[in-house]
C-alpha cells in the first residue's frame, strides 16, 4: 500500500479513541507528531545495566543520562535536536516544560522516577544531528510490567531498534524472545553486543564467541538488519567496532529522514486493539462457538418447543393417570357378574325363607324354621363371595396396566393391588330383605339388584381407597419430571438470551473490525468535520504544552538505604590462631600420656589437635549462570582451574577438592549420570513442548517434531546436546573417568558432553585445599534441572559456608529472587550465620561512588528477603588472578579473606578450641587431686576409693535416666507448628501469584484456543510453581527441625554434665550428621479436577478482570489448595515426625552408651590415680607447672 496520510492516520486514531482503547489512541497520536516532526527515530532496548543510557551519552559526547549498573531508566528517555528545553511528561498525561540551565543530576534523577513520570524529553543543540531522534527505554527484564508497556509503546515510534546486549549475557532467552517479537512486528533491528572489553581471548578466541552468537541467532531463525561489537571503555581494542557502529548510525541518519508507517506496525497496533477490545468486551466469536458449538437460534427454538410440549404432556398425565384407573377400575366392576340365575335363586330362597308365614311342613317349628332360615342364608353368601372374588381378582387385574405406565410395579405394589377386598357379609344380606315385602319375582330382582349394587359400590371406593394410597408414587417422578423439563426449559431461556446477546455482541464486534478493517485499507476516510474534530485533539495538546512552563522541580529525596552492621564474629578468650591453638594441645598430650591414669586426657587433648589440624571445610557457591561463580572459584584457588566462559553452560557441579593418597594434583574423577537420570531430565524439558520418549534414541525425532510448534528455549538447547552426544557418552553413562585436567575440561564446558555429567571431582593442590578447604561450584541458582533443587538445598544445609555471587553490571536479577528466598526461609537454622554474599567484577564500576552504590542496591535487595547484616564484599576475580602486590588489595578479596579466616578461625573451630580450654581446666583440677591423695594414708585413700565408687554409680544412674519422652513431646508440637505456617506462607504465595498466572496476556488471547485449554494451561503453571515453593517450604521445615534436634541434644547433654560435676564431666560424641527424610507427598501429583471445577467464575476476560470473576475464581481455588495442601502437609507431617523421633531416639542410645563407657575409662583412671607414690610426685608436680604455662590466661 502507498505511504498513509495524516487522514488515514486519523481515522485510525478517532477509531482507537471513540472504542475507549486509549494506549492505541496514544500511539496513534504518538505517530502522527512524528510523522509531522518528520524525524528518524533511532529506539535502544536491551535489558537493565546492558550499557543502553552509557551508550548514548557516549554518542553525544555528553553525560546527558543517568548510567548506572542497577536498573535506572525507569521510563523513556527520547533525545532530539532543536532548541534547548526538557519536558516531562507524567502518566496523568499533564507536562511540565524546564528550560535551561537545569541541574544535570535533576534530569537523572526524572529519568530514574518511573513511578510519577512517564516519558523524559531532551531537546538540544549539542551532540544531536538535525532531524534524528534517539529513545532510552527501560530495562526489558524490569519485574515492573509497567516498564514493559513503556517500552513497547516507544518501539511502536522507532524506525530502528538497537539491541544493546551486555558481552555476558548476549545468550539470555529473554534477549531472543524480545527479538522475536521486533520479527514479528517487520521492525528494522540491530543487535549491539556492549562491554565487549570483558572479552578474554585466553578463555575463548573472540571468533568463537562471535560464532556462537550467529548460530544463536539462527538457531531461534533471527535476522538482524546489522550486528556490532562495541566497547565505549576501551577505544584501542582491536575488535572494537565503535568507530564503525557511529558511522553506521550516521549512514542511517543520512540515507532518510523518517520511515513510512509500515504496514507491519499499523497492523500490530490493529491487532493489539482487537485483543484489547475482546479483553474489554469479550470475546463474542470464540465465547459463542463455546457456548454454543455451531448450535444455532433455530436449534434452540426447536428443543424448547419439544420441551414445551413435553410440560404439557406432563400436566395432562398428572390427570390422565387417574382418569384411566377410575375408567379401568370400574368398567371392571360395572361388567363383573354378581347376580347369575343360581344366585337369584338362593336369594328367593332366602328371601322365602324370611317370609312371616314360612314353615317347614306339618311339624314345622320355630326353631326349624330359624335354622333353615340360617342355611339359605350360609348358602348365599358363600355363593355370593366366591363371585365376588372373581371381581375383586378382575377389578386388580382390569388396573394393573394402566398403573404399569405411571408406576414402577414392585413386589409392594402388587401385593397392595391385589389385596383390593370387598366381601358380602351376612349382615348387609338380612338389611338388604325389606320388611313385610312379598315374596315376587319382581321383588327378588329387585332385592339382588340392590345389593349388587352396595357391594359394587364397596369395590369402587376401595379403588378409590386404592389409588389414593398410590397418588404420590405416581405423582412423585412426574413431579420430578415436570420440574427436570421446567429446568431445562429455564437454561434453554437463559441459553437464548445468552445468544441474543451474543449474537448483539458478536454483530457490534463484527462491525467494528469490519470498519477498522476499512480504515487500516483506506476505504473509510474522515468528513472534514471529522478531521477537524481530530485536529483539535492535538492543537489542544499542543497549546497545553506551550503554556505549561514550571519553574524546575527540585530533585526527589533518595530513599533510606540499609546501613551496613557487619555480623559479629565470636571469639574465644584469646585471639590466636588455630595452629597455636594445635600447637598447645600437642604440648599437653606429650605432658599427660607419660602419667599413669592421664590417657584419657592426653587422648582428648590428641583429638583437638588432630582435629584443627585435619578439619576439612566446604565452601558452596551459589549464583545464577555467569554471575561468575568459576571465576571466583579460580581466583580462591590462585589460578585458572575451571573454564570460564561468557556464555551459560550446562549445570554440572563441579567440587575443588584436596589431593589425597588415591588422587594427585590435577587428576579429575568425571562421574556420569545414570541412563535413567539423563532419561528423566529429557523428559522433565520435554514437558515443556508435550512430549516424551521412552528411550533416548528417540530424542532426535522428537526435537524435530517439538521445533515445528515452538522456538529455540534452554530446554530446547539441553534437548539438542542430549541428542548430540548421547552416542559418544553411552557407553560412559553410570561409571566414573579419572582424567588428566586437560583433557577433562570438555566434560564440563562442552554443552554435548557436560550435560551428561553429574558432578566432577577436581583435585587440586593449593594453599587453600592444603587449609583443608572444598570448592563447590553449583549449578545456576535459575538451573531448569528439579535434581539440582535438591543438590541445592543439601548444600545449604551440609555446607560451612555459603558464598552467593551476582553480577556487577547484573546485579540481583530475577534468577537471583527464588534462590535467596530459599536462604531467607532457612537462615534461622544455622548455628553459624555461615552466608557471605558477592557482588563479582566490582572493577568494571566507573567510578568508586558507583561501586559502593551497586553494593548498597544489593545490600537493600537483600534485606527485603529477611537477610540483614549480611556479609557483603564487591570483589574482581580479574584483578585478584593478576599479578603483583596490590592484587589481593585492588581486587577487593583483602576484605573477604579477612573476614573469611576470622569465621574460620573464631566461628567453625570455636567449638573445637573452647573444648580444649575447657580440658586444659579439667586437667589442671585433676592433677592437684591426684597431689594430694598421694599424700593421704591407707585408710584415707580407701575412704576415697568409697567416695568414688558411690559416685560412679550416680553419674552411671544419671546417664541411664535420659529420657527421650519430654523431647519427643517438644519435637512433635515444634514440627506440627512449622508445618502449619508452611500452608499459610504457601497460600499466601498463591494470592500474591494468582495474577502472575491468570493475567489478560494469556486469557485474552485472539488465537482460537478453547479458554479451557488457556486455563488449564494457567493452572498447570501456577499449580508447578506452587509446588515448587511447597517442596522449598518443606525442605526449609526439614533444616529447622533438624536444628531443633540439635537444640535438644545440646540440652540434654548440658542438663547431664551438670548434674554429672567436673569430677565425671564425660567427653560427647561428635554432633551426628542428620539424616533427611525424602518429601514423600506433593502438589505435582494432586488432582486437577478440583480445580478445573473453578474455571465456571471465567465468563470472559471483561467479566474476569473488570467484574468479580477473577476474584471469585482465586477465593474457589483457594478452598481447593486449602484442602490440597492439607493432604500434602498431613502426609509430610507424619512422616517427619516418625523419622526424626527414630533418629532422636537412636541419638540419645549413642549419647548413653558413649557416656557409660567414659564414666568406666574415668572410673579407672581415677582409681589408678590412688596408687601413686611419693616418688612420682615430682613428676605430677612437673606436670603441672607446664600445664599451667600452657593453659590461657583467664
Amino acid at each position: 500500500m502507498e505511504t498513509r496520510t495524516k487522514t488515514d492516520l486519523y481515522a485510525l486514531y478517532k477509531f482507537f479513541r471513540d472504542a475507549g482503547d486509549l494506549r492505541r489512541a496514544k500511539q496513534m497520536k504518538r505517530l502522527i507528531q512524528k510523522k509531522a516532526e518528520n524525524h528518524l527515530v533511532i529506539g535502544f532496548s536491551g535489558h537493565f545495566s546492558a550499557g543502553k543510557s552509557s551508550l548514548i551519552n557516549a554518542l553525544m559526547d555528553d553525560r546527558f543520562l543517568p548510567t548506572s549498573p542497577i536498573p535506572t531508566s525507569a521510563n523513556v528517555v527520547r533525545l532530539a535536536y532543536g532548541e534547548p528545553k526538557i519536558v516531562l511528561t507524567r502518566h496523568d498525561e499533564t507536562r511540565t516544560v524546564f528550560l535551561p540551565p537545569y541541574d544535570v543530576r535533576a534530569i537523572w534523577e526524572n529519568c530514574k522516577n518511573g513511578q510519577d513520570v512517564l516519558e523524559v524529553f531532551i531537546q538540544t543543540d549539542q551532540g544531536m544531528p538535525e532531524d534524528l531522534e534517539w529513545m532510552d527505554t527501560p530495562g526489558i527484564d524490569s519485574t515492573d510490567p509497567l516498564h514493559m508497556e513503556m517500552t513497547e509503546d516507544a518501539i511502536i515510534l522507532a524506525d530502528h531498534i538497537f539491541y544493546v546486549a551486555d558481552y555476558n549475557h548476549v545468550l539470555a532467552e529473554e534477549n531472543y524472545r524480545f527479538l522475536m517479537t521486533l520479527e514479528e512486528m517487520n521492525k528494522p533491528y540491530h543487535l549491539v553486543i556492549s562491554q565487549i572489553d570483558k572479552h578474554r581471548e585466553n578463555e575463548l578466541s573472540f571468533e568463537a564467541y562471535k560464532k556462537s552468537i550467529f548460530d544463536s541467532l539462527s538457531a531461534w531463525k533471527l535476522k538482524p538488519e546489522s550486528i556490532h561489537f562495541i566497547s565505549i571503555k576501551d577505544l584501542s581494542l582491536a575488535v572494537n567496532e565503535w568507530e564503525a557502529f557511529r558511522f553506521y548510525l550516521k549512514t542511517l541518519s543520512d540515507k532518510r529522514s523518517a520511515q513510512p508507517e509500515t504496514e507491519a506496525v499499523l497492523r500490530k497496533l490493529y491487532k493489539d486493539h482487537v485483543k484489547w477490545w475482546k479483553n474489554q468486551y469479550g470475546d463474542a466469536e470464540k465465547a459463542m462457538a463455546e457456548a454454543f458449538d455451531g448450535i444455532d437460534r433455530e436449534h434452540l427454538t426447536y428443543r424448547r418447543d419439544v420441551l414445551k410440549t413435553k410440560l404439557e404432556t406432563l400436566h395432562a398425565r398428572k390427570r390422565q393417570w387417574l382418569d384411566d384407573c377410575i375408567k379401568a377400575g370400574d368398567q371392571a366392576i360395572d361388567n363383573a357378574i354378581l347376580m347369575p340365575y343360581e344366585t337369584r335363586e338362593l336369594a328367593r330362597q332366602y328371601i322365602e325363607a324370611c317370609q312371616p308365614d314360612f314353615k317347614m311342613g306339618f311339624f314345622s317349628t320355630k326353631a326349624k324354621v330359624e335354622k333353615e332360615r340360617m342355611n339359605r342364608l350360609d348358602a348365599l353368601l358363600q355363593n355370593l363371595n366366591q363371585l365376588l372374588l372373581t371381581m375383586n381378582r378382575q377389578t386388580a387385574e382390569s388396573l394393573f396396566n394402566p398403573l404399569k405406565k405411571y408406576l414402577s410395579m414392585d413386589e409392594a405394589v402388587r401385593t397392595r393391588l391385589y389385596s383390593l377386598n370387598v366381601e358380602a357379609s351376612p349382615e348387609l344380606i338380612e338389611n338388604h330383605v325389606e320388611k313385610g315385602a312379598l315374596l315376587t319375582g319382581q321383588y327378588v330382582l329387585t332385592y339382588t339388584a340392590a345389593l349388587e349394587s352396595t357391594l359394587k359400590k364397596q369395590m369402587k371406593k376401595e379403588v378409590r381407597n386404592l389409588l389414593e394410597e398410590l397418588t404420590p408414587l405416581i405423582n412423585q417422578p412426574i413431579h420430578q419430571a415436570k420440574e427436570a423439563v421446567e429446568n431445562e426449559m429455564k437454561d434453554l431461556d437463559e441459553q437464548l438470551k445468552q445468544f441474543d446477546a451474543y449474537a448483539d455482541a458478536l454483530k457490534k464486534e463484527n462491525t467494528h473490525f469490519q470498519t477498522g478493517e476499512e480504515i487500516l485499507e483506506g476505504t473509510i476516510i474522515l468528513n472534514e468535520e471529522e478531521r477537524h474534530l481530530v485536529e483539535e485533539d492535538f492543537l489542544a495538546q499542543e497549546e497545553m504544552i506551550a503554556s505549561m512552563r514550571m519553574e524546575e522541580k527540585p530533585m526527589a529525596e533518595k530513599s533510606p538505604t540499609i546501613e551496613e552492621t557487619p555480623s559479629e564474629m565470636p571469639t574465644p578468650e584469646i585471639q590466636e590462631a588455630p595452629e597455636d591453638w594445635e600447637a598447645r594441645f600437642r604440648k599437653a598430650e606429650q605432658i599427660l600420656r607419660g602419667i599413669n591414669g592421664f590417657t584419657y586426657l592426653a587422648e582428648r587433648f590428641s583429638k583437638r589437635a588432630d582435629r584443627l589440624k585435619n578439619q576439612r571445610y566446604t565452601v558452596a557457591l551459589f549464583g545464577a549462570f555467569s554471575a561468575g561463580k568459576s571465576s571466583f572459584a579460580n581466583a580462591m584457588l590462585g589460578q585458572k582451574v575451571l573454564p570460564v566462559s561468557p556464555h551459560p553452560t550446562t549445570a554440572t557441579i563441579n567440587r575443588i577438592l584436596p589431593v589425597d593418597c588415591d588422587h594427585a594434583h590435577g587428576s579429575v574423577a568425571i562421574h556420569f549420570k545414570t541412563e535413567k537420570a539423563i532419561l528423566d531430565e529429557v523428559n522433565q524439558a520435554l514437558e515443556t513442548f508435550q512430549q516424551r520418549v521412552d528411550a533416548l534414541e528417540e530424542l532426535p525425532t522428537v526435537i524435530e517434531n517439538a521445533l515445528l510448534q515452538a522456538t529455540e528455549s534452554r530446554h530446547m538447547v539441553f534437548l539438542k546436546a542430549v541428542a548430540k552426544g548421547y552416542r559418544d557418552a553411552q557407553g560412559s553413562l553410570g561409571r566414573t573417568h579419572t582424567l588428566p585436567l586437560a583433557e577433562a575440561l570438555p566434560f564440563i564446558s562442552v554443552e554435548q558432553k557436560a550435560c551428561f555429567v553429574d558432578m566432577a571431582d577436581i583435585y587440586f593442590d593449593c594453599p587453600l585445599t592444603q587449609s583443608g578447604v572444598s570448592l563447590v561450584d553449583t549449578p545456576g541458582a535459575d538451573s531448569i534441572n528439579a535434581r539440582h533443587t535438591d543438590t541445592a538445598f543439601r548444600y545449604i544445609r551440609n555446607a560451612d559456608a555459603l558464598v552467593y555471587i551476582t553480577y556487577y553490571n547484573h546485579a540481583f536479577s530475577r534468577a537471583d529472587e527464588e534462590f535467596l528466598l530459599q536462604l531467607g526461609r532457612v537462615k534461622e537454622a544455622f548455628e553459624l550465620d555461615k552466608m557471605f554474599f558477592v557482588v563479582n567484577a566490582i572493577d568494571l564500576a566507573q567510578s568508586a561512588d558507583e561501586a559502593q552504590e551497586v553494593v548498597r542496591y544489593v545490600r537493600e535487595r537483600l534485606y527485603t528477603y529477611g537477610i540483614r547484616q549480611a556479609r557483603l564484599y564487591g570483589i574482581s576475580s580479574l584483578k585478584a588472578l593478576e599479578s603483583g602486590e596490590n592484587a589481593s588489595s585492588a581486587s577487593g578479596f583483602d576484605k573477604f579473606y579477612n573476614d573469611w579466616d576470622e569465621f574460620v578461625r573464631f566461628g567453625l573451630q570455636k567449638q573445637t578450641i573452647e573444648q580444649g580450654v575447657r580440658d586444659f581446666g579439667h586437667a589442671k583440677r585433676v592433677l592437684e587431686e591426684t597431689m594430694k591423695r598421694i599424700a593421704l594414708s591407707a585408710t584415707e585413700r580407701e575412704q576415697v576409693l568409697e567416695r568414688m565408687a558411690e559416685g560412679y554409680r550416680y553419674a552411671t544412674s544419671v546417664i541411664q535416666a535420659m529420657d527421650a519422652k519430654g523431647a519427643l513431646s517438644r519435637l512433635q508440637n515444634e514440627v506440627r507448628e512449622l508445618f502449619f505456617y508452611v500452608k499459610k506462607r504457601v497460600i499466601q504465595r498463591f494470592l500474591d501469584e494468582f495474577s502472575r498466572f491468570f493475567n489478560p496476556a494469556i486469557l485474552s488471547s485472539t488465537e482460537k484456543e478453547p479458554k479451557k485449554v488457556l486455563l488449564s494451561r494457567s493452572l498447570e503453571e501456577c499449580l508447578q510453581f506452587l509446588s515448587f515453593d511447597l517442596d522449598q517450604e518443606i525442605r526449609a521445615t526439614y533444616l529447622r527441625t533438624e536444628a531443633m534436634l540439635s537444640k535438644l541434644i545440646a540440652e540434654y547433654r548440658e542438663d547431664a554434665l551438670a548434674q554429672l560435676g567436673e569430677e565425671w564431666a564425660v567427653e560427647w560424641p561428635e554432633k551426628p550428621e542428620w539424616k533427611t527424610p525424602e518429601i514423600t507427598a506433593s502438589l505435582k501429583q494432586t488432582d486437577r479436577l478440583p480445580f478445573e471445577a473453578c474455571f465456571k467464575h471465567f465468563k470472559n476476560p471483561k467479566q474476569f478482570f473488570e467484574a468479580d470473576g477473577k476474584s471469585r475464581m482465586r477465593e474457589a481455588m483457594q478452598l481447593v489448595l486449602s484442602k490440597a495442601i492439607d493432604h500434602v502437609l498431613s502426609q509430610n507431617t507424619e512422616e517427619t515426625l516418625q523419622h526424626y523421633e527414630i533418629i532422636f531416639k537412636n541419638t540419645l542410645e549413642k549419647d548413653r552408651a558413649h557416656a557409660l563407657n567414659d564414666l568406666e575409662t574415668l572410673r579407672r583412671e581415677q582409681e589408678q590415680s590412688l596408687t601413686f607414690d611419693a616418688e612420682a610426685l615430682q613428676q605430677i608436680r612437673d606436670a603441672q607447672e607446664s600445664i599451667n604455662q600452657l593453659m590461657p590466661i583467664q
